[in-house]
């Protein structure tokens, strides 16, 4: 669990250190935002699923833990939501976001309710790729913005299997994987996965 939660730092840093030149304004502080609200939520998951494979009366507490650090992301994504609202940022990821947020109570309800089970995995899952999913939405669109305020310059953006990430931020992600098939349940791998693509994208 400590060299998984290592990788998962240093990744979530380098992923913050690309964003520093990335989105400008607004859209730079939701995308860092988002982005530290799914590491938050990665590392969560990974307890729930640990604690889920070892559940006696003795993690009932462990459980409670749990629910409230659910419950703090999701308050941090609604006070975010209102900030991206207050700022202009009005679109469908907004409304993206609300669902993401709505599923955060089931899982809140799940928790403080003693309702572990897969479904519970499942959702948090969701929320995580969705949250992954709503920070590649901001960088398309500020992609978008980018290349309209630019009539005239040929902004060409690199296809993920040209972008190389460093030696070092390729070895965090080995690590990862590593680590998820060794100690944690299938799917994250493949969530890690879209993680890297985003952080790929993030380089151009």
């Amino acid at each position: 669990m400590n060299s998984l939660n290592k990788a998962i730092i240093q990744l979530g840093n380098a992923m913050q250190a690309m964003m520093q030149g990335g989105a400008g304004g607004g859209l730079q502080f939701l995308l860092q935002q988002l982005n530290q609200l799914a590491m938050q939520q990665l590392g969560l998951n990974q307890a729930t699923q640990e604690l889920m494979q070892q559940l006696s009366l003795q993690q009932q507490a462990e459980m409670a833990r749990l629910a409230a650090q659910q419950e703090l992301i999701r308050k941090s994504l609604q006070e975010l939501m209102k900030e991206a609202e207050t700022s202009g940022n009005r679109s469908r990821i907004l409304g993206d976001l609300n669902k993401i947020a709505e599923e955060m109570k089931e899982v809140v309800s799940d928790l403080e309710s003693g309702n572990l089970n897969e479904e519970t995995i499942r959702k948090q899952d969701r929320i995580l790729s969705r949250l992954l999913d709503a920070q590649r939405s901001i960088h398309e669109r500020d992609f978008e913005k980018r290349r309209e305020s630019r009539p005239g310059q040929n902004i060409t953006r690199q296809s993920p299997a040209e972008l190389k990430l460093d030696e070092e931020k390729e070895k965090i992600f080995q690590d990862l994987l590593r680590s998820i098939r060794e100690n944690y349940h299938k799917d994250y791998e493949a969530l890690i996965k879209k993680y890297l693509e985003l952080l790929r994208s993030l380089q151009q």
